[in-house]
């Protein structure tokens, strides 16, 4: 079957959504035929069931970092130099009435001592379903720096505390959470999404 005429050139899979949120067969490229007969108007980030079908994939974790003496514990969520995808941190949350710690944005690897690694796993039924469990492409890595954040963007405190902002990670990024004093534990629970980038998207304007 041809393509729609009017699908999305380089982001295909957007058009390919909107069609099968609301009906359509899925592999649909476009919605002509749907607006030959309706004017839908609706909101294709609205809904996260919708996300699936936009080529998004959706992760969290949860992980502890130990107390080390004389050290600072940190987890790192690192969007990896050969990662393809754009990852939007929705949502850190601490997980340990002593969690004291500072969040902040950083380029390159992993740069933690004793470290141990694992990857987001998915909050969505449909990857589960389809090949299994389906790992995320970028890593979670607890373990601990001889130095603290020297460029803090935010702080999260006591148990059950949130950050909700977005951080927007391309490939080669990665946040901290790091300890705000030395031998303390650092718990936290990270919620992420990661898609594939479109032509000139990783450009600031």
């Amino acid at each position: 079957m041809a393509q729609e005429h009017n699908a999305i050139k380089y982001g295909a899979v957007l058009s390919s959504a909107a069609s099968t949120a609301v009906g359509g067969a899925y592999g649909d490229v476009g919605v002509s035929r749907l607006s030959e007969t309706l004017q839908p108007t609706f909101d294709l980030w609205g809904n996260p069931d919708w996300a699936i079908l936009r080529g998004e994939r959706l992760y969290a974790r949860s992980v502890t970092s130990p107390v080390v003496a004389a050290r600072f514990s940190s987890i790192e969520l690192v969007n990896p130099t050969t990662s393809t995808k754009l990852v939007v941190v929705k949502r850190i949350r601490s997980t340990a009435a002593a969690t004291d710690a500072f969040i902040t944005m950083d380029t390159g690897g992993v740069i933690a001592a004793n470290a141990v690694t694992v990857r987001g796993l998915p909050r969505e039924g449909r990857l589960f379903l389809s090949t299994g469990v389906q790992v995320s492409i970028c890593t979670l890595t607890v373990g601990d720096l001889a130095a603290g954040v020297a460029n803090e963007q935010d702080r999260i405190t006591g148990n059950g505390a949130e950050v909700r902002d977005d951080w927007v990670l391309v490939p080669g990024t990665k946040l901290f959470v790091i300890a705000s004093t030395v031998a303390s534990a650092t718990q936290a629970m990270l919620s992420w999404s990661e898609r594939i980038t479109f032509p000139g998207e990783l450009q600031a304007r």
